[in-house]
This record gives C-alpha cells, structure tokens and sequence, in this order.
C-alpha cells in the first residue's frame, strides 16, 4: 500500500491521474485548434485589409493621372466619327469616311485647346482650311480645323488647356455645305480615335 492506502484507492487514485490526463490532452487539443481558427481568420482578414487599401491607392494614383480634356467649343455635334464606316458628304456629294467631329457652332465662335501641348504645325489644309495641330502628353495630338483664323500662333509655342487658339470659321473646302462649325479631330499613338470618348 502507499502510505497507508488500500490497494483499491490507489487504483482509483491512479484512474483519476489518467482520467485528467486526458481532459487536459482534450483542453490543450481544443486550446491549440481554437487559436488556430483565430490566427486564420486573422490572416483572411489582413489579406481582405491590405487587397482594399491597394485597391484604393491604385484608383486614387489612377484619378490623379487622368487628364481631363476640355470640350473646344461648345455646340452640337452635327456630324460624328466615322473611321469604320462611310458617311455623306453634303460638299463633296460622295460616301466619305470623317476621321474627326464637326461641331457646330457661330462664326468667330472662341476655339480653345482640350489640354496643355505644344503646336506641332499651323497650315492652311487643302481639305480642312486652316488647321492647328497640337501634341499632348501621352501620345495624344489634337487638330482643330476649318478655323478663321489661327490666333497668331506659331509652331513650337506652349499651349496651356483652355487657351483660345483660333476661331469657328468655314475654310474647309471638304466641308463648306455644312456652314460654320470647328472640325476637331484626336490621334493617339498613330491612330485616329473617336474625340467624344474622351472629351468632358
């Protein structure tokens, strides 16, 4: 016997020890498996955190690099681009394509540029009369066409977006039957693409 105690409590005090071995194997087991799910959920809810605030600086650096580009003049566009298909021409009497946007507009209407550049080149287009090219940043370049006049700029000067740069005229040959108004077309990269899906 231990110290005085009966062969049979010491069994039981034996069973006992075993017994809470075991509760306690349990508890450390349910301990160990509940800061597991604890420490994952902690996981999944960093990497949701840190996807969110990536996301937000990416839209905010993406709104801070987006240029807004100003509308030249204000009026209706009575004729739109059409690069993929033909359109009429009322002048000419034929199915042309329109590689820009006439927008109409009064006689000596202000003609402003739709963002900061420089003026590539000042000519009198046999086509679309006097014509003012710029270049922009990001590959784009904008021309204004079938002007009245050309503001006295020169080639190579600094244009700031909204500077006046000509006035509405009517010196397009290609387009004398549609009246006054500002043909206004934009290439990016070598490629004419539709003014309307970028202007405000």
């Amino acid at each position: 016997s231990e110290m005085g105690k009966t062969v049979n409590e010491v069994k039981e005090d034996k069973t006992t020890i075993k017994d809470d071995n075991v509760v306690l194997e349990e508890i450390d087991d349910t301990a160990e498996t509940s800061t597991n799910v604890v420490t994952t959920e902690n996981v999944v809810q960093n990497t949701v955190q840190a996807s969110a605030n990536t996301t937000k600086v990416e839209e905010k650096k993406e709104a801070e690099n987006k240029i807004k580009y100003l509308k030249p003049v204000e009026g209706e566009i009575e004729k739109e681009f059409s690069i993929d298909s033909l359109v009429y021409s009322e002048t000419l009497q034929e199915w042309i394509t329109h590689k820009g946007v006439d927008i109409k507009a009064n006689k000596d209407t202000e003609v402003k540029a739709m963002a900061d550049g420089k003026v590539k080149s000042i000519k009198n287009d046999p086509r679309y009369g006097i014509s003012v090219t710029i270049e922009h940043k990001d590959g784009y370049t904008s021309t204004y066409s079938c002007l009245g006049d050309s503001n006295n700029l020169k080639e190579n000067d600094e244009i700031k977006q909204g500077q006046v740069i000509g006035k509405v005229g009517n010196s397009g040959i290609f387009e004398t039957a549609t009246g006054f108004h500002l043909h206004f077309e934009i290439v990016k990269n070598g490629e004419y693409i539709d003014p309307e899906l970028i202007l405000k």
